[in-house]
């Protein structure tokens, strides 16, 4: 974009608008632009120096600065007043897709996925929730506890939530285990040692070819 100068006051050139109320102490531009100009209506003040090359011309404006004329045509920065935030609605809908846009039901989760704990929080959307009904609001006051197991191979507790399958209790333990415990008694069934470091914050069943 080609640049000129009249005076003091810097304007675009060739391109049919003007960059008004500037003031530049140092420009450089084509001799043969045709001047184009337009009043000042910039509400607001700042310096700033830059450079800009094009089609192998290098513009330099050094110091400019934008300064606010004495009365703006418009205060582009005006807050609207109490009545007009009163008009406003109190909220809009703006559709994201039509119906036909939908990825059609493919039955998934289905119950049975609400019904198991075969991965940590509960199903592979983590959402924590189950459909068993023998717990609830109801019934929840009269719980006690069953059992308490211990890993007994570190100090700290377990940062992970178990997994239930087939009446079997599957967690990591703090000192780099997996166990196996049976639900019902709390008695460990065995446990095995990853090699390597994976790491200890859930656990996933996998079925098997056996399974």
């Amino acid at each position: 974009m080609p640049w000129g100068t009249t005076g003091l006051t810097t304007t675009a050139r060739g391109l049919g608008q003007a960059l008004p109320g500037t003031t530049a102490r140092e420009a450089q531009w084509p001799k043969d632009a045709v001047e184009a100009k337009s009043p000042a209506t910039l509400p607001w003040a700042m310096s700033m120096s830059w450079k800009w090359p094009f089609a192998g011309i290098t513009l330099w404006c050094l110091a400019t600065e934008v300064f606010a004329p004495a009365t703006a045509a418009t205060d582009y920065w005006a807050v609207e007043d109490a009545a007009a935030r009163e008009r406003l609605p109190r909220y809009e809908v703006i559709p994201a897709a039509r119906p036909e846009e939908l990825t059609p039901a493919n039955g998934y989760p289905r119950r049975e996925t609400y019904l198991r704990w075969q991965r940590s929080h509960g199903d592979n959307g983590g959402t924590r929730y189950s459909a068993l009904t023998q717990i609830n609001r109801h019934t929840v006051t009269n719980l006690a506890v069953a059992w308490t197991y211990h890993a007994r191979d570190a100090s700290n507790n377990i940062q992970c939530n178990p997994i239930i399958v087939d009446g079997v209790m599957f967690a990591p333990t703090p000192g780099k285990h997996v166990v196996a415990v049976d639900a019902a008694t709390g008695v460990e069934r065995w446990r095995f040692k990853p090699e390597g470091r994976p790491a200890f914050r859930g656990l996933t069943y996998w079925p098997g070819r056996s399974g």
